[in-house]
C-alpha cells in the first residue's frame, strides 16, 4: 500500500500517491451503501461497468453477470427484506493505472419482518474500473463472515435521499 504523505497531493502536477483515485473509489463505496441503504434504485446503474459481476459467498452463493442482471439481483434481494442498513467501514485501495482492488469491511443491519432481523458481518473484495464517467464496480465479491439472528421489534421507516421517510 502507497504511503500517504500529510502535506497531500501536490495541486500543480500530477497525484504520484494515488490519494485522488482512492479517494473517488471511497465514495462509489459509499455511493453503493446509501443506494442499498435508502433504495435508490435510479442511482445503482450508475455504479456499475456495463461488464459486471456480482457475486455472493456464504450462506447463499450468487454468480450475476451483466449491469441489467446485476441491477435487478441486488434491488431484488434488497427488496426482501423490510429494511437494509448498510455501513462500510475501513477499505483497502491498491490502485493500479485504470483499475483498482478493494476490500471493505461491511456491517448490515438487516430487519427481516415486523420482529426478527440480522446483524451481517461481511467483506466486499472489489474491482473496480476507471471508465469516462468515473469508478464503477466492475466485480464486487460478498462473503458474509458472521450472521447472528436477533429481535427487532422497532419501527422500520425507510431512509430517503430527501430525508422524507
Amino acid at each position: 500500500m502507497t504511503a500517504i504523505d500529510p502535506s497531500g497531493p501536490d495541486p500543480s502536477g500530477p497525484d504520484p500517491s494515488g490519494l485522488a483515485d482512492r479517494l473517488l473509489i471511497r465514495e462509489l463505496i459509499d455511493a453503493y451503501s446509501n443506494v442499498v441503504t435508502q433504495r435508490r434504485w435510479d442511482l445503482l446503474p450508475d455504479l456499475w461497468a456495463e461488464d459486471c459481476a456480482w457475486r455472493t459467498r456464504g450462506s447463499v452463493s450468487r454468480d450475476i453477470e451483466g449491469k441489467a442482471d446485476v441491477v435487478a439481483a441486488v434491488r431484488a434481494v434488497v427488496e426482501g427484506y423490510r429494511m437494509v442498513f448498510q455501513m462500510p467501514h475501513a477499505p483497502r485501495v491498491e490502485v493500479d493505472g485504470d483499475t483498482a482492488s478493494v476490500s471493505v469491511l461491511v456491517h448490515e443491519l438487516v430487519k427481516v419482518d415486523d420482529v426478527s432481523g440480522r446483524d451481517v458481518f461481511a467483506i466486499y473484495h472489489d474491482r473496480v474500473v476507471r471508465t469516462a464517467q468515473g469508478w464503477k464496480f466492475k466485480e464486487r465479491v460478498f462473503r458474509g463472515s458472521y450472521i447472528q439472528g436477533k429481535p427487532m421489534p422497532g419501527v422500520t421507516r425507510h431512509l430517503l435521499a430527501d430525508g422524507a421517510t
